[in-house]
């Protein structure tokens, strides 16, 4: 998985794309800030649940999120009914 960053003031956001097939998107991953609020969203389509992507994502992202950006924490929301 290769993670490039939409370079913004108060929000950057990625797409998540397999390596065997680079011209499709299966999901999106965010963070943002709302004045002292820094939020990670994210969504990955329902064909790829369950197999590690969106973990494998929010770790690399969180990892930028404080070691690039200089985050000291993060306010995380799941949809309601989103067990994993």
């Amino acid at each position: 998985m290769k993670i490039v960053p939409f370079q913004g003031k108060d929000k950057w956001a990625w797409a998540i794309i397999l390596k065997e097939n680079k011209s499709k998107a299966i999901g999106a991953i965010s963070l943002w800030k709302k004045g002292n609020v820094k939020q990670r969203g994210f969504w990955l389509s329902q064909p790829y649940w369950g197999r590690g992507l969106m973990s494998e994502a929010c770790e690399k992202i969180n990892e930028y999120a404080f070691e690039t950006l200089g985050f000291h924490e993060l306010t995380l929301l799941n949809a309601k009914g989103n067990i994993a």
